[in-house]
């Protein structure tokens, strides 16, 4: 009776009673009502959604909101129209749930044995871009006879340095974030909202730095054609790959500024949300442009296989739409139409061949499947005019890289890759080698010239380093072969000797033009110096193995290899990835200084080997780095604590996954060495 007295009708009703139409009884004021509890529902009471009043003062306050916020979209993306833009998200949004696709995680059936996986942006520290570290436990990519992690492998192996078991590296992201903030904070020294920045400036701003840093040496890009679609008013139809375009020359120009890591991941992920299977059902030289982009910016961010098949599908598109041929309907193109069409062709060419030697993988562009001209050494800025010039403009580097690229091919696929006859492997060595004689007599004048502009500083010595490092790789492989064209010894100390010019010239491009420097150029800078102390490395390893070096040539080695060691500790302030080869460098010093293998001469494998210590490979205890200076971007006319992490383990294994991507690979450079001795 107690119970039944407590009964009363609520004031608003349950939802499942207001569903019923009927009447809300509540036992007791907090538990659910008669009917709730007995049918076992849930028993909830909705609460009105608050409402703003539809008044002309509200009614006027969201319209200019939207005004604003549509103004931001605009200034972020001058080329979007907004509402061609909602319409395919909710397209998009609609179709993904309707397919049950998950964004999130992987395959549980995934075989990593025989396929890869990189990781994301959040794990970007764990490889490298330039292949020279081994390949990390993501997967297994194939690496051929030409990447350069197989040199530093080779180089453990001939000491005798067992692998230790396979342990993680932590605190790398930590280190790249913080780099990343530190550069940014030079570039903008004060918070964007206190400089009152507005993102239509800074949009410039990174634009103006990709042209000036990046173009220059790879013009993937027609810089008056761009700045054309850029200045058109939004809504305005233009070209349909541009905002891919746009978006991919943001993300490029932050990493080279070293700015804010996850701003460049946006406008990388903005750039790839772009793209579906329906892009590939059609062909256009925008897109092909753009691919190329996305390519090279993965490449430069760590992600070097999706990177290559990003180049991969920007070629055969590019084949596709004829761009290795003269068009037979040339009257239909004007003189810079042609021009831009060549530059393209010729900047995929050497970025292919560039992948393809990184890796070891087959050439998929060759020269002979060509007959267009090298590009012209004419302006950008009279788009009319045909007359070459006798100075540097945006495209004197790709003249000269495409002839590099040319060489390169031949060399991968006669010499490091080839199976010929001795008598053949000896006349392609011998062109090889004279071919890069002929390269350097026929480089114009201003290549070697004091008195040239400071934003081809840069792109004029990484042409010069990359001949360096292509010729320091055909010795290498000729010491392979018992050709006849030049003995084994000859071959190596002729490597060696390529790789101290190549330590030195880097070196003192840093110390000259140190204000010149970006991450672009640091990004190669490290790999050159790295791969060239690995050569030295290697070379007084082998040298071991028949007679013991003269003092000379060890203290000369150790000088060398001191001074990338200080090289790479200036360029750990611009790319981490400098930071770890200085790691990979003084720790494989200090192995091959405490132990290193002694065979005899004789061929064959050796049960006995003996151990002796090697002087002259130590380096002094490691000291605080240098913070270099950033006045490149002023320079060039745009408006706008290095030491190691204590986590790091220095079991070998560990500094293989260390060592992933960086370009060349030398697999076969080592195939008659019998490194399994030292296994």
């Amino acid at each position: 009776m107690a119970g039944a007295a407590s009964q009363h009708v609520a004031t608003k009703a349950c939802t499942e009673c207001q569903k019923r139409k009927t009447r809300c009884i509540v036992i007791n004021n907090g538990q659910p009502c008669r009917y709730c509890a007995r049918a076992g529902k849930t028993c909830t009471v909705s609460v009105p959604p608050v409402r703003t009043p539809l008044t002309r003062k509200n009614l006027e306050a969201v319209e200019a909101r939207c005004a604003r916020l549509a103004r931001l979209v605009h200034s972020l993306n001058p080329t979007i129209n907004i509402e061609e833009a909602i319409a395919k998200d909710d397209i998009a949004s609609d179709t993904i749930q309707s397919i049950g696709v998950s964004t999130e995680g992987e395959s549980p059936t995934a075989d990593r044995a025989d396929g890869w996986r990189e990781p994301n942006f959040e794990h970007v520290g764990d490889s490298d871009g330039m292949a020279s570290l081994p390949q990390a436990n993501n997967g297994r990519a194939f690496l051929g006879s030409s990447s350069g992690s197989f040199l530093y492998q080779r180089a453990t192996q001939l000491a005798g340095i067992q692998a230790a078991s396979t342990s993680s590296i932590t605190g790398r992201r930590d280190t790249r974030e913080q780099l990343s903030l530190s550069r940014a904070s030079q570039m903008f020294p004060l918070p964007l909202a206190e400089q009152r920045l507005t993102a239509s400036f800074r949009s410039a701003y990174l634009v103006d730095v990709y042209f000036v840093c990046y173009n220059v040496p790879c013009p993937i890009l027609h810089e008056p054609t761009f700045r054309q679609g850029l200045s058109r008013r939004a809504g305005i139809k233009q070209d349909e790959w541009f905002p891919l375009q746009y978006q991919l020359v943001l993300a490029m120009g932050y990493w080279i500024i070293g700015g804010d890591e996850g701003l460049q991941v946006s406008f990388y992920q903005a750039a790839r949300a772009q793209l579906s299977l329906e892009c590939f059902e059609s062909g256009s030289l925008s897109l092909v442009q753009a691919l190329l982009l996305m390519g090279n910016y993965l490449q430069k961010r760590d992600r070097p296989n999706t990177g290559y098949n990003y180049v991969g599908l920007a070629g055969r598109m590019a084949i596709g739409l004829g761009l290795h041929r003269r068009p037979t309907d040339g009257g239909t193109y004007s003189n810079m139409q042609l021009e831009i069409r060549r530059r393209i062709f010729w900047t995929l060419f050497s970025l292919e061949s560039g992948f393809a030697l990184t890796t070891g993988r087959p050439t998929l562009v060759e020269e002979t499947v060509t007959d267009l001209s090298l590009p012209s050494n004419i302006d950008d800025e009279d788009p009319s005019s045909v007359d070459i010039r006798n100075r540097p403009t945006s495209c004197s580097a790709i003249i000269a890289q495409s002839q590099l690229a040319i060489i390169a091919n031949r060399l991968h696929k006669d010499i490091i890759n080839g199976k010929s006859a001795l008598l053949d492997l000896h006349a392609c060595k011998k062109s090889v080698h004279e071919s890069f004689i002929v390269w350097k007599a026929q480089l114009p004048r201003y290549f070697f010239d004091a008195g040239v502009p400071d934003w081809f500083r840069g792109p004029r010595a990484m042409v010069l380093w990359k001949e360096q490092n292509l010729r320091m790789i055909f010795w290498r492989a000729c010491r392979r072969s018992n050709c006849g064209y030049v003995s084994s010894e000859e071959a190596a100390l002729r490597a060696s000797e390529t790789a101290i010019e190549s330590i030195r010239d880097v070196s003192e491009f840093h110390n000259t033009n140190s204000t010149l420097l970006n991450q672009n150029i640091a990004w190669y800078s490290t790999y050159f110096i790295f791969q060239s102390a690995l050569v030295i490395i290697l070379g007084h390893l082998e040298a071991l193995r028949t007679s013991r070096p003269a003092t000379e040539t060890t203290r000369q080695n150790q000088d060398m290899l001191e001074l990338a060691r200080n090289s790479l500790r200036a360029l750990s302030t611009w790319t981490p990835a400098a930071k770890r080869c200085r790691f990979v460098l003084e720790t494989l010093a200090r192995a091959v200084t405490t132990t290193v293998p002694n065979t005899s001469a004789t061929d064959g494998p050796s049960n006995d080997v003996q151990m002796e210590q090697v002087s002259g490979f130590s380096f002094p205890s490691q000291t605080p780095g240098d913070t270099a200076t950033n006045d490149f971007l002023s320079q060039m006319g745009i408006t706008g604590n290095d030491t190691m992490p204590d986590q790091f383990d220095t079991s070998f294994d560990v500094l293989f996954q260390q060592m992933q991507n960086f370009e060349g690979d030398w697999t076969q450079d080592f195939s008659d060495l019998g490194f399994n001795d030292f296994s």
